[in-house]
């Protein structure tokens, strides 16, 4: 996960090319292997906390709060989110 975005960090991607990028790439990659593999929660936060910096910074670093709070960002587009899956449910 890391080693991809660190390769989409060096291009200028929009908020909703990072949001594309995250829904089809990366929650993807979690969906694979929890079915494999029952995730400890640690990982999952690191995993969330991944896709929260990466969104909102770029980048894999993160560095201060999100500009909106990640249970709206985690809601369905129907109801004003982003559609984003919570992996810690």
């Amino acid at each position: 996960m890391t080693s991809r975005i660190r390769s989409w960090g060096t291009r200028n991607l929009s908020y909703m090319g990072r949001v594309t990028l995250i829904n089809s790439v990366l929650l993807a990659i979690h969906t694979y292997w929890a079915q494999i593999f029952i995730l400890p929660k640690k990982l999952l936060k690191d995993i969330e906390a991944t896709c929260k910096s990466f969104l909102w910074k770029g980048t894999q670093e993160a560095s201060g709060p999100g500009l909106v709070a990640w249970e709206f960002i985690c809601r369905p587009k129907s109801a004003g989110g982003l559609g984003f899956r919570n992996i810690q449910q």
